[in-house]
């Protein structure tokens, strides 16, 4: 899917839920972008990799090779983010007050 179109679909469902169990919303909306910008680069999202194959003259093989250093980063940034997240929302706590 999508990402804006998950967003639009997801957060409004998800959103309440996540709160009622404590998680500060801005750290949701952070959680979700990076998950959703991992399944844009892995093998499910096919047509995104065909698009960016196409535009930029390279083979499937050679793009999914140069991907994996991105997913790997995503995946420890990821893992950090969920586990600390006072590290994340630090920066969008000062503009909000």
């Amino acid at each position: 899917m999508e990402i804006s179109a998950a967003c639009i679909i997801l957060v409004p469902i998800l959103l309440p839920v996540v709160t009622k169990l404590g998680v500060d919303p801005i750290h949701f909306g952070i959680i979700m972008c990076v998950n959703l910008a991992i399944g844009l680069i892995t093998l499910r999202w096919v047509p995104a990799l065909f698009v960016t194959c196409k535009m930029g003259g390279v083979t499937i093989e050679d793009t999914v090779k140069a991907l994996w250093p991105f997913l790997l980063s995503l995946i420890v940034a990821l893992l950090v983010l969920t586990y600390w997240p006072s590290l994340f929302c630090f920066m969008p706590r000062l503009f909000i007050r």
